[in-house]
């Protein structure tokens, strides 16, 4: 059997770890997947995929050369190939237009395994529309199968249009009655999460586990709906049962250091699990800037300032920047870590770094902004917040916009109902980002206690002095 006909498990995997970014797992399984099958073409591609994501893009570049005048994989690797030179440092135009050409051609002869792997391909860069005409192709030429119906509900579903959401299940639904098929399965999953019915979607990860009692992914999701069900003695356990599954799972060392955390309160077990974690992403995602960046995040915001977690975040950002020090997003959270640990002069500088990477940066103007203010250049503050104001206008409120307004009205002793104003708005903003969010860390990430508490202490200065007491 090869990979692509016969092991749709392999590929469900395959599929979860590129939607989830672990570019590392999907190198991992491809070359599992080698071993069983001998030079599948499939397996050859994914195994090119994750290492180009992962920045190999001149290895990635030849094993895509290697396959790409196999008829399953043909169209696929020459998007890929032209994906990757683009991507290489100095891209190689002629090869490009070769490859380009050699697209087309390959597009008009394409049998249905051709474009389903080229509709895959894109949706996974996140190419919706594109993916869409792939698979629609293949629909219409395969009679309507229903491996290329199931991929199109899966477009449909992340595409983030409401629309288009709500008529997937059927397709789901179908692909569950032709034989458990295990995407069709997961996709259901992820259709009740968006429609916020946690305990349909358990009810369907359950039934995943009993057909795959090795599928990881299956393990994760249980975990994570029983925290959106507000369960945390039923995630704990879960969790645990993926590290004996798997003992360097990334997602159940933070789901363990985020309940001891922020349930137990227990700072010194909290900071052996996310040790753990960072070794863990060492280990079997070394080369994924966003995944040490994502996972300092909830931790950063959860833990009261303590200098343990601290240390431990900024290794988690600092590994982030060492790998994409082109990313003004990671340059802003290291500016962010900086002032968590009190070092003022430190934080401008990598927000001042982060603009310089990207002009356009709010979160980094922000930045800016919070630590002239801690500073006392009210009237350098004064001038950029009128500039923030203005974008925000287009891009919609921010809670740190009118928590930056207030301190600033406070400190140049404006009328206290404007200050108790804006901080009511802060909160209003604050809180409404959170509708519709279950619990799990990226609502930690999102409710930002630290935050929080900054606000709670610009309102204590309005107490009378024995209550602030």
């Amino acid at each position: 059997e090869s990979m692509a006909g016969e092991d749709a498990v392999s590929l469900a995997l395959i599929n979860y770890y590129c939607q989830e970014k672990y570019f590392y797992h999907v190198q991992s399984v491809a070359d599992e997947c080698l071993k069983k099958y001998g030079n599948d073409p499939v397996s050859l591609f994914f195994h090119a995929y994750g290492i180009l994501m992962q920045d190999q893009v001149q290895e990635a570049i030849r094993e895509f050369e290697l396959i790409k005048d196999n008829q399953d994989v043909s169209l696929c690797s020459l998007m890929a190939l032209i994906y990757a030179h683009k991507k290489s440092s100095n891209p190689d135009r002629e090869a490009i237009q070769e490859f380009d050409t050699k697209m087309k051609e390959s597009r008009r002869s394409a049998g249905q395994k051709a474009l389903y792997f080229a509709g895959l391909f894109l949706w996974h860069l996140g190419r919706h529309d594109k993916a869409r005409e792939y698979i629609d192709r293949m629909i219409k030429i395969s009679n309507g199968s229903i491996q290329g119906l199931i991929l199109k509900a899966w477009l449909d579903l992340s595409c983030g249009r409401e629309a288009y959401a709500k008529k997937t299940v059927k397709y789901f639904d179908d692909g569950i009655q032709d034989g458990k098929d295990i995407f069709a399965m997961l996709g259901k999953v992820q259709y009740f999460e968006m429609r916020q019915n946690y305990s349909g979607a358990l009810e369907i990860v359950n039934q995943i586990i009993v057909n795959y009692p090795n599928f990881i992914p299956a393990f994760i999701k249980k975990m994570k709906l029983q925290l959106a069900l507000q369960d945390w003695e039923q995630t704990v356990e879960t969790a645990q049962r993926l590290l004996q599954k798997d003992s360097h799972n990334v997602e159940a060392l933070q789901m363990l250091a985020l309940y001891y955390l922020c349930r137990e309160g227990n700072i010194h077990e909290a900071a052996t699990k996310l040790g753990d974690l960072i070794n863990a992403l060492s280990h079997f995602e070394p080369q994924n800037a966003y995944l040490f960046y994502k996972m300092a995040l909830a931790f950063s915001r959860m833990c009261e300032r303590n200098q343990l977690i601290l240390q431990q975040t900024q290794t988690l950002v600092e590994r982030a920047y060492g790998l994409a020090n082109h990313d003004a997003e990671i340059a802003t959270e290291f500016g962010y870590q900086m002032t968590l640990q009190g070092k003022v002069k430190d934080a401008l500088k990598w927000y001042k770094a982060a603009m310089a990477l990207d002009e356009t940066s709010v979160p980094a103007l922000t930045g800016i902004i919070r630590c002239q203010l801690i500073e006392g250049q009210l009237q350098d503050a004064d001038q950029q917040l009128e500039f923030l104001a203005e974008i925000q206008q287009s891009i919609g409120k921010s809670g740190e916009l009118a928590y930056l307004q207030a301190v600033l009205a406070m400190k140049r002793n404006k009328k206290q109902e404007e200050v108790i104003h804006l901080l009511n708005d802060v909160l209003d903003t604050q809180f409404s980002s959170l509708q519709g969010l279950p619990l799990g860390v990226e609502y930690f990430e999102r409710l930002n206690p630290d935050f929080l508490l900054d606000v709670v202490k610009e309102y204590l200065n309005f107490c009378p002095t024995h209550v602030r007491k």
